[in-house]
């Protein structure tokens, strides 16, 4: 019965993937390359706002309700997952780069907005055909992962203004 439960777990996993893959084609095909943004996809949001709520409402109720089968070390595991809920929900409200024209405005997670121009761009860094990093120099300016939306769009324009791009291989990309 156990195994049962983990295979369910990786085909959910696979499907939310596959989900995503599916709706950022879908969205890419109506970006345009001189103007558009690269986000995180939605079903990540859902997905974080579902885990906040869910971890916080099993919290909230099993402290409210106790039945003594509860372990301190289960409140904390259940609080960490709904703190990573809220985590991954706010990454995905705020975390965007766009693009506009020659311009890139760029809001991190932490930090404040930065814009670029597609000019400065002097390489771009592949890690294993699949995270991109963006320098300028040797200074890098921002990462995208492949599941972003928006991810392939970018790649089509960077190559479209000819900048160089770095293969490396067998590399995490961290």
């Amino acid at each position: 019965m156990s195994y049962i439960t983990y295979i369910i777990i990786a085909f959910v996993v696979l499907g939310v993937f596959y989900l995503v893959k599916y709706l950022n084609k879908k969205a890419e095909k109506t970006m345009e390359e001189s103007n558009f943004k690269v986000r995180q996809p939605i079903i990540f949001l859902i997905v974080g706002i579902i885990c906040a709520v869910l971890f916080s409402a099993i919290t909230i109720y099993t402290a409210i309700f106790p039945d003594d089968t509860m372990e301190w070390w289960i409140y904390f595991i259940f609080s960490l997952f709904a703190v990573l809920g809220i985590f991954i929900t706010i990454f995905c409200l705020i975390w965007e780069i766009r693009i506009e024209n020659e311009n890139i405005i760029y809001t991190p997670f932490f930090g404040a907005k930065r814009n670029y121009c597609i000019k400065n761009i002097t390489k771009v860094k592949l890690f294993n055909n699949k995270k991109i990093k963006v320098y300028s120099g040797d200074k890098k300016l921002f990462s995208i992962e492949p599941t972003s939306k928006g991810y392939n769009v970018f790649i089509s324009r960077i190559k479209k203004e000819q900048i160089v791009f770095d293969i490396e291989l067998n590399t995490l990309g961290i």
